[in-house]
């Protein structure tokens, strides 16, 4: 239960976030009118990160009978650390603007 927590929680609020927030500019601009997006590099790092921790997950998992083990723990930790590092540059380089 609590590892898939930290697995969906992320992917919940992105989803969520998001899905409230188009809908709420959907509901007050004119119902015909496209919906203008303007993406942000950290928005798509954290779609293929999340991914990347997911599907990782599932193939690890399904590969060692569904057991947790030290190694996963670090894999994933490692994994966020890449994350953290990715983001942080991506705002620092200016590739965000």
């Amino acid at each position: 239960m609590a590892v898939a927590a930290c697995h969906s929680s992320p992917l919940f609020n992105l989803c969520v976030g998001l899905g409230l927030a188009f809908c709420a500019s959907h509901w007050r601009a004119d119902f015909s009118a496209p919906i203008a997006l303007r993406s942000h590099p950290v928005l798509t790092l954290s779609f293929a990160f999340v991914l990347a921790s997911l599907a990782s997950s599932m193939a690890w998992l399904a590969r060692r009978d569904y057991r947790l083990t030290r190694g996963f723990g670090v894999w994933l930790v490692g994994l966020y650390l890449a994350f953290t590092a990715s983001a942080v540059a991506t705002e620092l380089s200016g590739m965000s603007e």
